[in-house]
């Protein structure tokens, strides 16, 4: 009963193995096939007779490295399970991936009898990951934003190019809302989206506008498309979108190019390079009095007047070579019959392969030219005119300091002849010891006011007199912010400083004269406050000039005095009128606290002459 439940046992395993949909090999410890089953057979193309006796080297096919080999006799041969895949080939010469599991089959303990090997053909399965490999490669690499999100609006997937359309790196937006990266007012587009995605339907192309991280909107070009399992069940929505803010650019450049063609003063218009005319704008209208539906579609000897007609095919032959016309004056014919003096230049219009397939032609009336000239001209004159007849000096100068251009009043001032300023500089002009002062004041106002400075100075005339002066610098740069050159203003003030000196003198005497005065004296300004005390009426009050400057002297008179005194006082100070008045005053005596303590009083005869000098 034993023996045959065993046959039984046997006979059902060899069925197994015949009928296993895994090839399988076994061979002995040399690896020599003892036998393959017909998945072998359907695997490789072999048939059992054809693989027993073999070595499995014979199904080789080159492209797997030594060293798997190497490795793979190494695991068996130790008593270890080894697994791994093959690159072989068929019996008809294909190639296929096989992914094979190798068995020792152990006699007594460590002694290897066979090895069993189960293989399998996995090259569809391996090209379906290669590919899937490839296609997220391409996804993660694409510069537009590839996005995959769940039906309930959360993101799955974020690629490379989300990131550098958004601004989101992967970890800052999975699993958050996908209406995050919408601007409200497309919100409605990403809902039709879903919807569509949801239906079956494929959104193809639309446009819209997105939120990138830093809060600006980004216009946006998107297609969507729904993801389902095998069951047919909605389980993603993947989304492409890219920015077109360029895109948007060029357009708003091409369209603000297309309006300042078509409303341009000057004639601008396109032709083939058979003379037929494509376009024409205002300017052209205006210029010619033909509309464009006149023009348009008709040859350009319309234009042309009867003994220059040849000059406009000669123009089409040039551009047509690549070449392109400078501006020439010619004429043209009006719609009136007129002849119109015009200054025409010409360049090649090229296709996206650079093939010249017409030519454009801008066209200003001369007129214009001319009266722009001639307003240039008078503008040009009344400058010089203005600048020759300023009746202060006014010079030009480069930035090293040298003389570019002088007028009359500023070499009158200094002496020198216009020829003989041009050969110098500014430097050699100043006053040595005004020199470095005068040339840091103007470097610090140049830079914090504006390209402007204003300052006093001395120049040294030609005879060796000193001329003081009042210098105003505007700075004049180019659009890089450079200095072109200063244009400089420069007043002679030298009898203002005379006069300021003679008073400063005068004042310095007065103030000498009084404080040797006995006499208390003091000076006040027109509303009745001390400017001045002398030196007897410090000694006197015993105080100093703060303490009486202004109308701070009040404190110094008696407190039963004050009223009718500070009343007489400011009435003569305001009627300009004399006033005699004797009046008790206290002479304060300081402590360490500072201030008035009560102190003596005394009478002072006061007259006073006037309302400044008492």
């Amino acid at each position: 009963m034993w023996h045959k439940s065993g046959y039984i046992e046997q006979a059902g395993l060899v069925a197994a193995v015949e009928q296993a949909a895994a090839g399988i090999v076994i061979t002995d410890v040399h690896g020599t096939i003892q036998y393959a089953n017909p998945a072998f057979t359907a695997l490789t193309g072999y048939s059992c007779a054809e693989a027993v006796g073999q070595n499995p080297r014979f199904l080789k096919s080159g492209e797997t490295p030594a060293a798997l080999y190497e490795e793979l006799w190494s695991t068996i041969r130790s008593g270890r399970v080894w697994h791994g895949e093959l690159m072989n080939r068929r019996k008809n010469g294909t190639m296929y991936c096989e992914e094979m599991q190798i068995t020792p089959v152990e006699g007594s303990p460590g002694q290897i009898l066979s090895y069993i090997a189960i293989k399998r053909d996995v090259t569809q399965l391996r090209a379906e990951i290669q590919a899937q490999n490839f296609l997220a490669t391409i996804v993660q690499s694409c510069d537009d934003a590839i996005i995959a999100y769940s039906p309930s609006g959360t993101i799955i997937t974020w690629n490379r190019g989300a990131e550098t359309v958004f601004g989101y790196t992967s970890g800052e937006v999975i699993g958050k809302p996908m209406s995050m990266l919408v601007a409200p007012e497309c919100h409605h587009v990403l809902a039709t989206v879903n919807e569509q995605a949801r239906t079956g339907k494929a959104i193809a192309h639309h446009e819209g506008y997105g939120l990138h991280r830093d809060g600006q909107r980004i216009p946006l070009w998107l297609s969507s498309s729904a993801v389902r399992n095998p069951t047919g069940e909605l389980v993603a929505i993947s989304m492409i979108l890219r920015d077109v803010t360029g895109l948007k650019e060029a357009e708003r450049d091409r369209a603000l190019l297309a309006s300042i063609v078509d409303t341009s003063e000057d004639a601008i218009s396109a032709v083939k390079l058979d003379g037929t005319v494509v376009s024409w704008n205002g300017g052209a209208e205006t210029l010619c009095g033909y509309q464009c539906r006149e023009v348009v579609g008709r040859h350009v000897d319309l234009l042309a007047s009867s003994d220059r007609a040849e000059e406009l095919g000669q123009c089409l032959s040039v551009v047509g070579q690549g070449g392109t016309v400078s501006a020439f004056d010619t004429g043209l014919r009006a719609q009136d019959g007129h002849l119109i003096e015009v200054s025409l230049s010409a360049s090649p219009v090229r296709e996206s392969s650079g093939e010249v397939v017409g030519a454009s032609a801008i066209v200003p009336g001369v007129s214009k030219r001319l009266h722009a000239e001639r307003k240039l001209r008078d503008s040009e004159e009344r400058f010089r005119e203005v600048f020759e007849n300023a009746p202060a000096g006014v010079c030009v100068c480069a930035p090293d300091g040298r003389f570019l251009q002088v007028n009359a009043a500023l070499c009158r001032m200094v002496g020198y002849s216009a020829g003989e300023l041009l050969e110098i500089t500014w430097m050699d002009l100043s006053h040595p010891d005004d020199l470095e002062p005068s040339r840091s004041r103007a470097e610090a106002d140049l830079r914090t006011s504006g390209g402007c400075a204003d300052l006093e100075k001395r120049y040294l005339h030609r005879n060796g007199s000193v001329v003081w002066v009042r210098v105003r610098i505007s700075m004049v740069r180019d659009p890089a912010g450079c200095p072109l050159y200063s244009v400089v203003h420069v007043e002679d003030i030298t009898e203002r400083k005379r006069a300021e000196e003679a008073l400063h003198e005068s004042e310095e005497r007065f103030r000498i004269m009084a404080d040797g005065c006995p006499s208390a004296m003091w000076v006040t300004n027109a509303e009745g406050g001390i400017e001045f005390i002398n030196r007897a009426y410090r000694e006197l009050l015993g105080v100093n000039f703060e303490d009486a400057e202004g109308a701070r002297w009040q404190l110094l008179v008696h407190p039963d005095d004050i009223s009718s005194y500070t009343n007489s006082f400011y009435r003569s100070v305001e009627e300009h009128t004399s006033f005699r008045a004797e009046v008790r005053v206290r002479r304060p005596r300081r402590v360490a606290l500072g201030g008035f303590l009560r102190g003596a009083a005394f009478f002072v005869r006061r007259e006073v002459s006037g309302p400044r000098r008492h």
